[in-house]
């Protein structure tokens, strides 16, 4: 089967198992416009299906717009969120009054409940437009969820997982943008009061904080470190949880498909095999600069951060270094393509090691033992 050939059909239309069908038997969506209606007829097409196919006048819904639709809805209906049933892609108002293919228009739907949508049954209609804009609207927000708890289960499911890097200044800039409520626990305030966060519970300037240690190895090296280390991955999970994240872990073979779902200013999240390279050994060590990349299957992922923010020794002159499977969080600074590789820039806001294996991830031959 190829998934090329199932897209360009769903956009055309064809619910998801006659696609399937389709192109397990060889069919291309140009070989099946160059056959005739009878003989598609005669394979089992509806009246309705040959003419999705011969259109000419209806454009196919753009692939981006597809890949956004589909993901945004994990390929299941917004109306009965059963899943494995075959699905279509349907014309809230309808193409032909629209002429709309816009993100807004369309709707995931079973075969079921593509029927009492459709408006040849007016009659008997009982899944009205604004019904089915706020099914898609409900479904459409639990699945954003369910990919940001995917990031969080993966912390949490593993048994030594952590953050090895925070981006501290981003991570609190975030909870101010978010409306993110601190409660000033016992913890909190303890940390208060030695002087590491402010009354709103912001991290202060770790430079300027009065330690018994003379000399650090990256900014947690003291004795409280640990405490302030648990209080910031506390809440840079709690920005997680109320975030739209997109995890790009299972289609990072799938270039079309990232380049699809991810633009400028998008929340993303990567479980592979990163390599680690100095690009500034600069004394003191509060300034030195490194790069980590992921690179394959015509995708890059990359970004730059100081290990001075990493949360423990281990962190820095491993998790951090070399090559490791990283689980990375981070927001879309720039998306490039260079030598017919697509590159995309990160502000990074969280990496670890540890997490529990994404059961999805692509692995290649050549990281198979990672």
């Amino acid at each position: 089967m190829n998934q090329r050939t199932v897209n360009a059909l769903l956009s055309r239309g064809l619910a998801s198992d006659l696609a399937e069908i389709l192109s397990a038997k060889g069919f291309t969506l140009r070989k099946l416009q160059q056959t005739k209606a009878d003989t598609l007829l005669g394979m089992g097409l509806s009246k309705n299906d040959i003419s999705n196919i011969h259109a000419g006048d209806r454009p196919p819904i753009p692939e981006d717009t597809l890949f956004s639709v589909l993901s945004s809805n994990r390929r299941t209906c917004c109306v009965c969120w059963r899943q494995n049933k075959p699905i279509i892609v349907h014309h809230i108002k309808e193409w032909a009054v629209s002429r709309s293919h816009s993100k807004e228009n369309l709707a995931v739907l079973c075969l079921d409940c593509h029927d009492l949508a459709h408006t040849k049954k007016q009659l008997s209609q009982n899944l009205t437009a604004g019904e089915l804009k706020k099914h898609k609207a409900e479904w459409e927000r639990i699945v954003g969820e369910e990919k940001s708890r995917t990031l969080l289960n993966l912390k949490q499911s593993g048994y030594s997982a952590r953050w090895d890097w925070i981006n501290c200044r981003r991570l609190f800039e975030l909870v101010n943008r978010l409306g993110i409520n601190i409660v000033m626990t016992n913890d909190i305030n303890q940390l208060k009061d030695k002087g590491f966060v402010d009354g709103r519970g912001f991290l202060t300037d770790d430079l300027q904080w009065e330690l018994d240690k003379s000399k650090r190895d990256y900014f947690l090296d003291f004795g409280y470190g640990f405490s302030v280390a648990n209080y910031l991955d506390g809440l840079l999970e709690a920005v997680i949880g109320e975030l739209p994240v997109v995890d790009i872990t299972p289609i990072r073979n799938k270039r079309r498909e990232v380049k699809a779902l991810v633009e400028m200013g998008s929340f993303i999240s990567i479980q592979a095999p990163f390599n680690f390279s100095t690009i500034t050994d600069r004394k003191p060590a509060t300034k030195e600069v490194k790069t980590a990349y992921c690179q394959g299957y015509g995708l890059r992922v990359e970004f730059t951060f100081q290990p001075w923010y990493c949360t423990s020794c281990s962190a820095k002159h491993s998790g951090m270094a070399g090559r490791r499977v990283q689980t990375v969080f981070g927001f879309v600074r720039d998306i490039t393509t260079h030598d017919g590789e697509l590159v995309i820039s990160l502000s990074c806001l969280g990496a670890g090691t540890g997490f529990k294996r994404h059961e999805q991830r692509v692995i290649s031959d050549f990281e198979g033992y990672y």
